[in-house]
Parts: structure tokens; C-alpha cells; sequence
């Protein structure tokens, strides 16, 4: 038995941070669904998956994620993907289901992009 968990973070209103341990595959996609897909609604603007313990994802890994990433996207959320171990990464990069701008090398960076585009869409309401 492979070991998995998933813990859920709200670190500011509409920002969860949800922290995946272990293996995603076969056995433990469901858990990730249904603990994400808790927490996604049209509060939810922002569901960043921190994958720093995430040490191996299946098939049925990817699926899992290509869905919550689908559900964020339709309440005109932002997906993202924070600290992917190498051998994770390599399997997005492989596979190309995720676009790599989604996927950040920490927190940090994911809230700095995040401020980045909205200073980009304040700077443009101030020019019109």
C-alpha cells in the first residue's frame, strides 16, 4: 500500500493551497478529486496544488488533475501547480497535458505572477 494524503489550505479568501504527499495514482486519485472538488466553487478564484512531496503521479493521476484544473477554470479560476519534484515535472513536460506556464517552482513565484497580471490589469483601467 502506497502512501498518500492531501491537506487543504485556505491562505487567503478565494486561495487554497492544497498540499499533495505521496503517490497519485490509481488508488488515491479519487481522494484528490473529492477533496478538491470540496473546495472548488465561485469563491474559489484561486487553487494552487503544491506538489513539493508528490514523489510519483499515474495516468490516472494526470486525469485527476486535468479535472480539478477543468472545474477551476469554468468559476473563471486559476490553476497553478507549485514545487513539482523533477521526475513529476518531467511527466508534464513529457505528456503536455498541462501548460508549463500553470507550473511554478515555489509559492512564492506562483504570487508573484499572480500580482504581476493584476497590477498588469490595473495599470491598463488607468490608461483608458
Amino acid at each position: 500500500m502506497t502512501i498518500f494524503k492531501v491537506e487543504v489550505s485556505n491562505n487567503k479568501p478565494g486561495s487554497f493551497v492544497i498540499s499533495i504527499f505521496g503517490s497519485l495514482d490509481s488508488e488515491h486519485y479519487l481522494e484528490l478529486e473529492e477533496k478538491v472538488m470540496a473546495v472548488i466553487g465561485p469563491a474559489a478564484k484561486i487553487i494552487m496544488l503544491d506538489l513539493a512531496e508528490l514523489f510519483y503521479i499515474s495516468s490516472m493521476g494526470i486525469s485527476a488533475l486535468l479535472k480539478i484544473k477543468k472545474a477551476v477554470e469554468q468559476n473563471q479560476g486559476k490553476f497553478m501547480l507549485v514545487n513539482p519534484q523533477p521526475q513529476v515535472k518531467k511527466v508534464f513536460e513529457i505528456i503536455k497535458a498541462l501548460p508549463l506556464e500553470t507550473i511554478f517552482r515555489s509559492v512564492e513565484e506562483a504570487d508573484a505572477y499572480l500580482s504581476e497580471m493584476q497590477q498588469g490589469e490595473i495599470d491598463k483601467g488607468k490608461s483608458c
